[in-house]
């Protein structure tokens, strides 16, 4: 990681922008070998979690980038997991107009996801992600040794993401390797890890390819989003990992498909499975079940009426409908088998 991190810095003033907990486990000095001393001013340290995304923090952020007396040819170094990339990411995008930044990402969700692709967002009182841009990082140093320290929920839920992506991948070749290496993977093997998160962000990637920006809004990577950021909402960013979240969205998706008939029952199991393997949650629970209708139609009025919602045919195989039932989504919501 250090010698890459440096490379990518190259003549630029670094300033970072760190999870304090990250920070204070030994990453810190890792990163400060690479960039060399940093007085304290160019440090700023948070405590991550979803909570974090707020204009609050994002206000705090950009005021620190200020009274430090960053420029716009400055470089920052978010150091942290996929909250504070979104966060970072959306400080850089509207300091000055936009200044680089580069990612330093501490998780799996965030290697294998969240600092890729440029999308950087907080959150408002109605909706996740609310405010945003699209701001492409100059850089991504991943490295697995730092994901070493994460607990045995942040590995699942990380990996719930692995299992978005490859749902969309042709050859299943990641959902068979996820299937088949689930006891290395939650044990952070790193070299099963390395091979899962590069192939998950070469084929987040190659579904990025044809529109980086997301100009059409049928696309297959919110899989499981629709109900995971309506659930996260719903619940006030309180209870459920992100990864958590995504996989009771996939898990009702997975059943609406088998509800409609455009998947088999098999291809239900299949998802249901590999979910269950990873020790994530399937169902949203019953005391939220209307707030998550509600947050649902709140992104319905957002999107001109209609849902744009993505189930799987099989694995390998996503399509997007531009509605569903609501008496079948909650349906497919209070199932609690298992597969």
């Amino acid at each position: 990681m250090e010698r890459d991190l440096c490379q990518q810095v190259a003549d630029a003033r670094p300033f970072v922008l760190a999870d304090r907990a990250v920070w204070g486990n030994g990453t810190g000095a890792r990163v400060l070998s690479a960039l060399g001393p940093l007085d304290d001013s160019r440090q700023h340290l948070l405590t991550a979690g979803e909570g974090i995304k707020s204009i609050d923090a994002w206000r705090g952020v950009v005021e620190w980038m200020q009274d430090a007396g960053m420029r716009r040819h400055d470089v920052l170094v978010i150091v942290g997991g996929g909250s504070l990339t979104d966060l970072g990411g959306f400080a850089a995008a509207t300091y000055l107009r936009g200044v680089p930044y580069i990612n330093v990402p501490t998780t799996i969700l965030s290697q294998a996801d969240a600092a890729i692709g440029g999308k950087t967002a907080i959150n408002s009182p109605a909706a996740k992600n609310a405010l945003g841009a699209f701001h492409h990082p100059v850089g991504v140093v991943t490295d697995v040794t730092l994901l070493e320290t994460l607990e045995r929920r942040d590995v699942s839920a990380g990996l719930a993401e692995c299992i978005k992506v490859s749902a969309a991948q042709r050859s299943g070749a990641l959902f068979a390797y996820l299937t088949e290496h689930a006891e290395l993977l939650l044990a952070k093997d790193g070299p099963s890890l390395m091979d899962v998160i590069g192939a998950a962000v070469e084929e987040k990637l190659r579904l990025l390819a044809d529109d980086p920006f997301e100009t059409d809004l049928a696309r297959v990577l919110n899989f499981g989003h629709s109900v995971g950021h309506a659930l996260e909402s719903a619940d006030q960013y309180r209870n459920w990992r992100h990864g958590e979240a995504v996989a009771i969205g996939m898990a009702t998706a997975a059943r609406t498909s088998a509800l409609l008939g455009i998947s088999d029952r098999e291809t239900c199991r299949a998802f249901l499975r590999l979910l269950t393997r990873y020790g994530l949650p399937l169902s949203v629970p019953d005391a939220l079940i209307d707030a998550v209708v509600e947050h649902l139609d709140g992104i319905r009025r957002v999107r001109g009426g209609m849902l744009r919602y993505v189930l799987p045919r099989t694995v390998g195989e996503l399509v997007v409908l531009d509605e569903v039932d609501t008496e079948v989504l909650v349906r497919a919501m209070r199932e609690r088998a298992a597969a």
